[in-house]
């Protein structure tokens, strides 16, 4: 359902009881791209959740649609309650949308950490592109990309970001005595930035698997 429905107009939100320490790596490793909350035995016990999984389809006005544990029947409730209610993303909401997120790239851009600007222009540009700021967005990552010493430094804060990502998702699934899945994300770095410190970090990582 995530796939189909993960567009403007759906909210999806999913809830574990299982710990962070083993939801975070499972998200990470299957992509999953919308939020999944861990520790939930409370909304666990409030709602009564005998069963797994169950869905929860709760329309615009707060009323839950559907409760039950048929992933059909959810998707079927949803496509009903579009019909019935046509997702919007004209208007001032998405004015006001579009300029905090371009407000966020503009506050990273000044403090100088050019790859969380640049990735928040191009969410501005992505999401809200026929707003002013969508255009204003475009003209700054124009402006960074004709940059060789901003592009160098977006690299280099890029490789940190993704190899210290996958480094702790390794480590998490080493805990978990998933070995070969954690060496897939140490065979990633080494793939992905064979010069760098992060393959040889993960190189003996894997060396004592």
């Amino acid at each position: 359902m995530q796939n189909k429905y993960g567009g403007k107009g759906v909210a999806l939100l999913a809830l574990s009881a299982e710990s962070n320490s083993k939801v975070k790596p499972f998200v990470k490793a299957n992509k999953i791209n919308y939020v999944v909350a861990s520790d939930a035995n409370a909304a666990k016990r409030k709602y009564g959740i005998r069963g797994w999984p169950t869905y929860f389809v709760v329309d615009p006005k707060g009323t839950v649609a559907y409760v039950g544990h048929s992933s059909k029947k959810a998707e079927l409730s949803v496509e009903k309650l579009l019909k019935e209610n046509p997702p919007t993303s004209k208007g001032p909401l998405e004015s006001m949308a579009a300029k905090s997120v371009y407000r966020k790239a503009r506050k990273y851009h000044k403090q100088k950490d050019y790859a969380k600007a640049l990735r928040a222009y191009k969410k501005v540009v992505r999401d809200y592109k026929d707003t002013p700021y969508g255009k204003k967005a475009a003209a700054r990552i124009k402006k960074i990309k004709a940059d060789p010493q901003i592009v160098a430094i977006i690299r280099e804060s890029e490789m940190k970001r993704r190899c210290d990502n996958w480094l702790d998702t390794a480590q998490t699934l080493v805990t978990m005595g998933k070995n070969q899945e954690a060496a897939e994300y140490y065979q990633r770095i080494i793939d992905k930035y064979p010069n760098s410190k992060y393959a040889k970090i993960a190189q003996k990582a894997m060396a004592n698997l």
